[in-house]
């Protein structure tokens, strides 16, 4: 339903993790690059999956529970024709606020009748309020979502060259300096995160001893210095974690 709308359409032809993308490369490119979840549109059937996944780890959601968070999977990313797919990096209070008054909207607009307006309501309550209970589930699966395209950046780029390779490290490298603290901690309280963390933990150690400063380059010059010693702070934190 929503994909055949002007909205489904925009996603379709946008791509996720754009600032990272070398500008000669095409969407297309980079969607075989990093694989569905860099289609604005495809990330929301990626994002329902990984919803699943989730919930089979985990048995501490009801059947009702359940359902609404495999909802908002789908729904979550509907305004971005209206406000764009803005990087969660420099994303404001303003945008998420903004974003979700749009998103009430749209969903109402292409669901209209089709789904309680109480539904749409706790997807947008889920969204804004992270420390809840199916908020904090929500944040942890978009989390996890993170890191697999970040693992996949990093094995790209060991089968690329130039400024494509660094890119793809540079994109690793952000994913492990904003959210290496945060899954772990989530490990403790989730099974999902810990499987991953055990999963891709050759990976991770690899990224974390292996980045090379020049992944930091693209940050602004002013910048560099910053994200060069949050990520040496990270890695300090998964050197103890992965003793």
């Amino acid at each position: 339903m929503f994909a055949k709308t002007n909205y489904g359409y925009i996603l379709k032809h946008r791509i996720r993790w754009n600032m990272f993308k070398p500008t000669e490369y095409s969407g297309y490119e980079w969607e075989r690059t990093l694989g569905p979840d860099a289609n604005n549109l495809d990330h929301l059937l990626v994002a329902y999956e990984q919803t699943k996944d989730f919930l089979k780890n985990e048995g501490r959601f009801t059947k009702k529970e359940q359902e609404q968070l495999l909802f908002t999977s789908i729904v979550h990313d509907w305004a971005e024709p209206a406000v764009g797919d803005i990087m969660r990096y420099v994303k404001t209070k303003q945008d998420d606020e903004r974003e979700l008054k749009l998103l009430k909207n749209v969903l109402h607009e292409v669901l209209g009748q089709d789904v309680d307006p109480s539904t749409i309501q706790k997807t947008c309550d889920i969204l804004r309020n992270k420390d809840s209970k199916l908020g904090r589930a929500f944040n942890t699966i978009e989390t996890i979502g993170y890191f697999e395209t970040a693992f996949r950046a990093w094995g790209q780029s060991k089968k690329v060259n130039g400024d494509m390779k660094m890119r793809l490290k540079w994109l690793t490298s952000n994913v492990l300096l904003v959210d290496i603290s945060k899954l772990i901690e989530r490990a403790r309280q989730y099974k999902s995160a810990d499987i991953l963390l055990n999963k891709y933990n050759n990976v991770i150690q690899d990224a974390f001893t292996t980045m090379p400063d020049s992944a930091f380059k693209f940050h602004r010059h002013n910048k560099i210095e910053h994200y060069q010693k949050l990520f040496e702070k990270q890695k300090k934190l998964w050197l103890r974690y992965n003793k």
